[in-house]
């Protein structure tokens, strides 16, 4: 009966300490809990700047202060797997699966990752893994295919066609993953799965352009005629002729990831609660005065409001016979040869040259110049427009 006891007691004991040390999701109104939150999406924000080396300092800094986020790890092994470093990116991976082993977006990761160190079989077990937990997602498929193909396509025939035929099922219309069945069965020499996949290229083919439908029925031709052991040339061919739909190049996006990108990121939170979202109250006192403007008197064609420079105020340029004022600056004559008058939607702003001031744009029908400081000089990277640059 003591044994029996002391066994319950241990039993109790360790429950307690288990509790004790899993440290529950903090209180969103915690200063640590804001601060990751900001640096999680500055983070985010860093990377698509390309500020890759801020963007790992934000996340490292969430690592230290809340180590069971599993998306911060994983957001660190893409960092690593993009400089290279396939070793840490591992490790880092590796505690995102820990904290997460049934999140299919990290095993995704870990199949890319295996993927890139050569790892062909450790990468297709993660991918497997993936479309257990995600099995209707079109880029894990298609990863998995694509690394089966590069195991052994003949010894993964079987599994191969199983999983194009859940992709097509998934995206019955999608362009290129008619060409990838086609593409495979060419490899098999697999001549009915080669002939049903031109036949639902060619069902899809009504919509296209006659120029380019055309030619897809004289190339269809020459695949069926050609021995099925030879078709390398006409496989790249007919991917040749579908890149010039536009659908082709949107279709493939969707089934594979970014061919210049490693990896990607999660952008949410796994363990930490998500942040709320609120929106603020309306303004319900905000007003505006209309005063007239302090200009000479006179007729204008069309007055508006323009910024040349973030720091500095809005200023008013207004235009009456293709000639420009500014309320506290030059007058000039616009920088039209064509007598046609100047309209509203003829005006643009935007930072031409990335220096953080704006430029104004004229549009003319006849040619291009771009004047700088009123100085002009040839632009033919700007067919049918004028440039007017930093008149202030």
């Amino acid at each position: 009966m003591a044994v029996r006891h002391l066994f319950v007691f241990s039993l109790v004991v360790a429950f307690l300490f288990i509790s004790c040390t899993e440290q529950a999701p903090p209180d969103q109104s915690s200063e640590q809990y804001k601060q990751a939150v900001s640096s999680f999406y500055l983070a985010l924000a860093a990377i698509q700047a390309d500020q890759a080396v801020f963007a790992a300092e934000k996340m490292n800094e969430i690592s230290e202060t809340y180590p069971q986020e599993p998306a911060v790890w994983a957001n660190l092994g893409v960092f690593s797997m993009r400089r290279g470093n396939f070793e840490l990116a591992a490790e880092q991976l590796g505690k995102a699966a820990d904290r997460a082993p049934k999140n299919y977006k990290i095993q995704f990761l870990l199949g890319i990752l295996e993927s890139r160190r050569g790892s062909i079989q450790a990468s297709i077990e993660h991918l497997n893994n993936a479309t257990e937990l995600a099995p209707d997602n079109v880029q894990v498929l298609y990863s998995l295919i694509s690394e089966l193909e590069r195991q052994d396509v003949h010894k993964n025939a079987d599994r191969i066609k199983e999983l194009l035929n859940r992709l097509r099922e998934l995206q019955p219309n999608n362009l290129a993953v008619m060409l990838e069945m086609t593409r495979i069965a060419a490899k098999l020499e697999a001549p009915n799965m080669l002939e049903k996949s031109l036949g639902n290229l060619s069902e899809a083919s009504n919509d296209w352009p006659q120029e380019i439908r055309t030619e897809f029925e004289e190339l269809r031709k020459e695949i069926l005629a050609q021995p099925i052991e030879n078709l390398t040339f006409e496989i790249a061919y007919l991917r040749n002729n579908l890149n010039q739909l536009p659908q082709f190049e949107n279709d493939f996006d969707r089934i594979e990831l970014p061919p210049n990108q490693v990896g990607f990121l999660i952008t949410e939170f796994l363990w930490l609660p998500e942040p709320s979202k609120q929106n603020e109250a309306p303004d319900l006192d905000i007003a505006f005065k209309q005063e007239p403007l302090k200009a000479e008197a006179g007729e204008w064609d069309m007055a508006f409001h323009l910024t040349l420079a973030e720091d500095s105020i809005p200023d008013m340029m207004r235009i009456n016979n293709n000639r420009a004022t500014f309320l506290d600056g030059p007058t000039f004559s616009l920088p039209t040869t064509s007598g046609d008058e100047i309209s509203r939607t003829s005006l643009e702003t935007f930072d031409y040259n990335y220096d953080f001031l704006n430029d104004l744009v004229f549009v003319d029908l006849t040619e291009s110049k771009f004047l700088s400081r009123l100085r002009i000089s040839s632009l033919p990277k700007l067919p049918r427009s004028w440039v007017f640059h930093r008149l202030l």
